[in-house]
């Protein structure tokens, strides 16, 4: 009778386990801590569940079950540190954290607090491509061996002459205009990143983004990042705000470039009329000290000349 009214709960908890943990391998690069997480509690589960068939098996005595629970106890105890790594506030600023970065993401930072923390980690252990410093003009650094630190795409949205920008409220550039974007998660790609953050952040979805704009930045700092920008012209539903973005409507003519990145005027305005860019800057914080923007075909070309490397 006991056996009966706890197998389907042990083994559906069991099975869901798994499952959760079969999700988390598409997160491997920033959550395998929490992986290894999971696979403790299914096995701490699955021991308990042999207990059961034991006891049933060999009909011993119900009072067994409390040994197969202490036994099992015991051991998640044991593991404890192993498994107590899930957090439902942001151990940085203390806010709530997305059930996302609860789930999947060792560090447990909210997004603002995740985006300082690369920020800052990369002025240190992660600037080691410029061991003697950042080059002030980017024609001196060597963009066949550059390795950003991270990926993170961009989205505009267009609607007849006026497009669809954004009052970043958190994270790198907060404060400022921009379009609707972040970081590329593990097994995304460009375009779906371009995709799910426009969802996430204005509650739209863009259909066929497409790509036009090859973006990578140095900070002299040695933060280093590469941003792909995508346009356009069809999408599903009502731009709303969230507690990332505040979206509004603008016309093309009037975009206020003197609230934006300074990169932004250098190439925004080409690619909205559909021409193909490749863009490289230096910044000092939030001043830009070096640029070039080429079409991107040139570019290519011009590597394609230099051969493999």
């Amino acid at each position: 009778m006991i056996y009966d009214a706890l197998k389907f709960p042990v083994y559906g908890t069991l099975v869901a386990v798994l499952l959760f943990n079969l999700s988390q391998r598409n997160h491997l690069e920033h959550g395998e801590g929490k992986r290894i997480a999971s696979l403790i509690v299914a096995g701490v589960i699955l021991l308990f569940a042999v207990g059961m068939l034991v006891v049933e098996r060999y009909k011993l005595s119900p009072w067994y079950y409390i040994a197969v629970l202490a036994v099992s106890g015991a051991v998640a105890w044991v593991l404890r540190a192993g498994i107590n790594v899930f957090r439902f506030h942001c151990v940085g600023c203390g806010r709530p954290l997305a059930l996302k970065r609860t789930l999947y993401y060792d560090a447990n930072l909210c997004d603002a607090c995740s985006e300082s923390h690369a920020t800052l980690k990369a002025s240190g252990e992660r600037a080691t491509q410029f061991p003697d410093g950042v080059p002030k003009e980017v024609d001196r650094i060597d963009w066949e061996r550059w390795r950003p630190d991270e990926t993170a795409v961009l989205c505009f949205l267009r609607r007849g002459d006026e497009v669809l920008l954004i009052r970043k409220k958190r994270g790198l550039g907060a404060g400022k205009i921009n379009a609707p974007g972040g970081r590329i998660e593990a097994g995304e790609s460009a375009a779906e990143a371009a995709i799910r953050e426009t969802q996430e952040e204005i509650g739209v979805t863009p259909h066929d983004p497409e790509e036009r704009v090859h973006l990578r930045f140095v900070f002299t700092n040695g933060y280093s990042l590469r941003g792909t920008a995508f346009f356009a012209d069809a999408f599903v539903g009502s731009p709303r705000e969230t507690d990332e973005a505040a979206p509004f409507w603008c016309r093309i003519d009037e975009i206020p470039f003197e609230k934006m990145w300074e990169d932004d005027r250098e190439w925004l305005l080409q690619a909205l009329k559909g021409e193909r860019l490749d863009a490289r800057f230096i910044f000092d914080g939030d001043r830009m000290i070096s640029k070039s923007v080429v079409p991107l075909d040139r570019r290519d070309g011009d590597a394609s000349r230099k051969g493999p490397t």
